[in-house]
């Protein structure tokens, strides 16, 4: 028989994790004197030490290691399997994890300043009220905004608790400088409207987005940096850019307290957008 020490020395398991053991039932000791309360441990107990030792650095918990015990053969095999299966998959997340590490350390080298701000995300479908009409200027946004508004309230359209406000704009006549521009707010579902404004759902989007304050001038420069984004990381243009509204002119009259979320749809180059 063994005392606790020796079979710590002997297990490569400290004296601390051997009580602990004991306490769950993982390792308990062969012999306990009661009187002295000395834990005794039989030689043939390291061969199950070894187990929970090697089962541990393959990344097995203490309660995975405690059902094995009771195990047969196959069982143990299928446990390896799962195992195995689960970490791949571990190692395969770590792996894209450096990779856009070490792309954003580039890009922070390169002093861009949206380096660790972009972000891919799943923006779910939603039920919205529009209107759209043209405008000359980014500012005349607002009176867009605020014929939405006007109508919401005289129809009496319910919109949904902490509404999202988006705008997008579906493009520019060059000659004249006119921007074709839809604004919308999200509702509860869809409701009856009529005239200037209308109701309908969004698709679930999959999008790279970034979060900037203070001034819309920044969006030339985001642009283009999303486009490189895109590029270096095989995305493609799924669909028009469109921005969330986080705080806006609505909120405040300072461009520097000005929160927009910028949305670009993104979709894997070579894979059909039916399938998405």
């Amino acid at each position: 028989m063994l005392r606790i020490g020796e079979f710590s020395v002997l297990s490569s398991i400290s004296i601390h994790m051997l009580r602990h053991y004991d306490k769950i039932g993982l390792l308990v000791p062969e012999h306990v004197d009661p009187i002295s309360g000395y834990r005794y441990y039989d030689k043939e107990q390291l061969l199950h030490s070894n187990r929970i030792v090697a089962l541990k650095t393959m990344g097995f918990g203490l309660e995975e290691i405690k059902e094995a015990k009771s195990m047969n053969q196959s069982e143990i095999e299928h446990l390896l399997q799962n195992k195995l299966q689960s970490k791949k998959e571990e190692a395969r997340l770590i792996q894209n994890q450096i990779l856009k590490i070490t792309e954003s350390m580039e890009l922070n080298r390169k002093e861009e300043e949206y380096a660790l701000s972009i972000a891919t995300k799943i923006i779910p479908e939603m039920w919205v009220v529009s209107f759209r009409s043209k405008i000359y200027d980014y500012p005349q946004e607002g009176l867009l905004w605020k014929t939405l508004m006007e109508e919401c309230e005289l129809q009496k359209i319910k919109l949904s608790e902490a509404a999202k406000a988006m705008a997008i704009n579906h493009g520019m006549n060059d000659e004249n400088n006119e921007m074709d521009v839809e604004v919308q707010l999200s509702v509860e579902n869809t409701q009856r409207c009529h005239g200037k404004i209308v109701i309908y759902k969004l698709p679930e989007r999959n999008v790279a987005s970034i979060i900037f304050k203070g001034s819309y001038v920044k969006i030339s420069s985001i642009n283009s940096f999303v486009a490189s984004w895109m590029e270096h990381n095989q995305y493609e243009v799924a669909d028009k850019m469109f921005s969330i509204y986080h705080s806006s002119p609505r909120e405040s009259l300072l461009e520097e307290k000005f929160i927009t979320e910028l949305c670009f749809p993104i979709l894997k180059k070579g894979i059909d957008s039916r399938i998405m």
